[in-house]
């Protein structure tokens, strides 16, 4: 007989043993089925089950040809069904009149929970409802009960309860022959205590409230200072913190917030537990659960608008009264992270990972998922991973490793260790400016196809190049802080220059770090902010520029330096440009056929002139409002007409009229270009600068 069609008899034969109506007010009983039904019911039930009356509880029955038929009666979905059956029993048994139908219903019993449900769990389940049931049967008549029910009754119950308290079926005990059995035992009782008790300080030991966290930290001391504990536990948690590091990224991408957070709790508490004793599980499983992680910890890109690009003149200003500050970079969201607090804790765990792990070995394996190159695989979380690495490393305790500070060295290094840290972050700052240098030098068909028709690159790939240029410029902010300050002016030489360039970017996002970043590197530097830092160093600036302006095509992000450069150091840095300008006249000679490259280099000089106005033309008015408060002849008293040269008066004219005929795009710009070409040609520009020559206007 196939198993569906057993389950389905059984379910048939069970209705006809409905429990029978009762009237209320009548103190009546009204069955359904007669007597005599279900008495043939009870038979037919009997028959259908796999296993007879006292055969499938013995261990001869496995070799039976229906043993196979039975095991389907004990899968899971069966119990519900053998339950209803087991109620419906004992509503006939206590409430049935027929003598033989009560007695055939006991042996039911007994054959569908002895003989082929069998499972002792499942028996266990039934016991409280059976044994009430069968003792007010026995109970309900006293000395009126037929004895035959009395005694089947309670030989039912008395196999009921021999089942479940048999010690032979109770795989929790243990048998104990001698003392040293006792022993073993109290031994393996106290090791089930201990595990207990570690994970519940595991979950607890970077809770959130102190009170909490200090006093599971101090019962991990004591719990330290055993020998039993390092000899008997720490193994059994070195494997559990490899289990919980593989499923983590599983964790992240399936399940709810709340377990998300236990998740990396119970991880933190793993490794904050083990202390350095994690560093070797760090290690095994670095290379197996990395790509589980960077995609766990992907990047939310939807809702950052990382591709927006920065309204002219929009800038963020610089303040004087950085010093004390401590610069914050943009907050940034995780993919399969909703709330902050969440993201919070999986930062505090990348930091808690980085104090206790082998760093170099770590920084060095996430780094070669990041690329600069387009076609190549690029995963900016990995950066974002190695600042959190190095930010953990940083901090003095795990207490102080938050995101945002925490990570700017206040005191002297002096242990081994730390000093190994300092290696680690010079050679990282070295790995990260080789990046953002690759990202700086752009060709000019590059940015032309980039400025042109941006649809022509995957949307994915622009938005990964953007993130790994933020996340490469908030590493070198960290890392110029460990550093040693000798160190650093050294490589000021050769960072100013990329770090401009990207600060010129017309990406807000680049735009932002870059600009926080040169104001991290100032406040190290003993500096107030970017400007007096760019100031200083403009020697090392101008010098760069002037090796890459020779060859623009190559190097389409001079432009983007020297406005960056005229906007972080002001009126102060367009002293030391006269050379730098005069380079320009020749780039615009030299690529005069090229629109794009003439326009960026005439926006350089306009950013120039308007840097002047705001500086030196203020001057001149109120000059001018002096002289004429002095002087009483109103002949020298000048129209509005003639405060300007004629060259530009000529050049106003000649503009108006070929307006119509100048592309509205490219025009103003190509006339400007060639207005100071042609100055420069006459001879005009010989010996003058900008301010000399607005002087002279006015």
């Amino acid at each position: 007989m196939k198993p569906q069609f057993t389950v389905q008899l059984f379910i048939l034969f069970s209705s006809f043993l409905e429990e029978p109506l009762r009237n209320k007010k009548e103190q009546q009983i009204i069955p359904k089925f007669s007597e005599e039904i279900k008495h043939l019911t009870v038979q037919c039930l009997s028959v259908v089950l796999p296993a007879k009356y006292k055969e499938g509880r013995y261990d001869s029955f496995s070799s039976s040809p229906y043993f196979l038929l039975s095991q389907t009666l004990q899968e899971d979905f069966f119990v519900p069904i053998a339950s209803q059956c087991i109620m419906k029993l004992l509503n006939t048994i206590r409430y049935e009149q027929n003598i033989d139908l009560r007695l055939g219903a006991l042996r039911l019993l007994s054959q569908l929970l002895h003989d082929n449900l069998r499972d002792i769990n499942v028996i266990v389940m039934s016991f409280p409802g059976v044994t009430s049931s069968l003792c007010a049967t026995i109970a309900q008549k006293s000395e009126k009960e037929n004895h035959k029910v009395m005694c089947s009754a309670l030989d039912t119950l008395g196999e009921l309860i021999q089942a479940v308290m048999c010690d032979d079926k109770n795989n929790t005990l243990t048998e104990i022959d001698s003392f040293s059995d006792i022993f073993n035992k109290r031994q393996k009782e106290a090791k089930n205590e201990v595990l207990t008790e570690s994970s519940i300080l595991v979950m607890h030991i970077d809770d959130d409230y102190n009170e909490v966290s200090i006093t599971c930290r101090i019962r991990m001391q004591s719990l330290l200072s055993s020998a039993a504990f390092q000899r008997t536990i720490v193994p059994i948690l070195k494997s559990n913190l490899y289990d919980w590091i593989m499923k983590f990224p599983q964790f992240v991408i399936s399940k709810d917030e709340r377990e998300k957070t236990i998740a990396i709790s119970i991880i933190s508490g793993f490794i904050i537990l083990l202390g350095d004793q994690s560093e070797s599980v760090l290690s095994t499983v670095l290379s197996r659960a990395s790509d589980g992680w960077m995609t766990a910890l992907e990047i939310d890109k939807e809702s950052l608008h990382i591709l927006e690009e920065k309204q002219r003149e929009r800038y963020i200003e610089l303040k004087d009264d950085n010093l004390h500050s401590s610069p914050i970079y943009p907050k940034i969201r995780f993919k399969h992270f909703v709330t902050d607090a969440t993201a919070n804790k999986l930062i505090r765990l990348l930091n808690i990972i980085g104090k206790y792990c082998d760093l170099q070995a770590w920084i060095y394996h996430f780094m070669r998922y990041v690329s600069m190159d387009f076609g190549m695989t690029n995963d900016p979380q990995a950066a974002y991973i190695v600042h959190a690495l190095l930010s953990g490393a940083l901090a003095h305790d795990t207490d102080a490793t938050s995101e945002t500070n925490g990570w700017i060295v206040e005191e002297d290094i002096n242990n081994s260790k730390n000093e190994n840290v300092k290696v680690i972050a010079t050679q990282l700052l070295n790995d990260t400016m080789n990046i953002l240098v690759n990202a700086a030098m752009t060709d000019i068909n590059k940015t032309l196809s980039l400025a042109t028709n941006t649809a022509s690159f995957q949307l994915d790939e622009e938005v990964n190049h953007v993130l790994t240029v933020c996340f490469s410029l908030q590493i070198v902010g960290l890392t110029t802080c460990v550093i040693n300050h000798e160190h650093l002016q050294d490589q000021l030489i050769t960072m100013l220059y990329p770090l401009l360039a990207h600060l010129g970017s017309s990406n807000i996002y680049i735009h932002t770090y870059s600009l926080i970043t040169l104001n991290i590197i100032a406040i190290t530097c003993g500096l107030s902010n970017a400007r007096e830092l760019a100031i200083q160093n403009i020697d090392y600036i101008i010098n760069m520029i002037s090796q890459h302006i020779s060859v623009l095509t190559n190097n389409a992000r001079v432009p983007l330096v020297l406005k960056a450069l005229i906007h972080v150091g002001g009126y102060d840095a367009i002293n030391y440009l006269d050379d730098t300008i005069q380079e320009i006249y020749d780039a615009l000679e030299r690529y005069s056929l090229n629109d794009w490259l003439c326009a960026q280099l005439c926006s350089v000089l306009f950013e120039i002139i308007q840097t002047l106005e705001k500086n030196v033309l203020p001057d001149i008015s109120l000059n001018n409002y002096s002289n004429k408060a002095n002087n009483v002849d109103t002949n020298t008293t000048f129209e509005s007409d003639n405060q300007m040269s004629n060259e530009i008066k000529s050049f106003i004219d000649n503009f108006e009229i070929n307006i119509e005929h100048t592309d509205k795009e490219h025009g103003s710009m190509e006339e400007i270009g060639e207005y100071f070409l042609d100055r420069q040609a006459k001879g005009l520009h010989d010996n003058i600068t900008l301010e000399k020559t607005l002087l002279k206007t006015n």
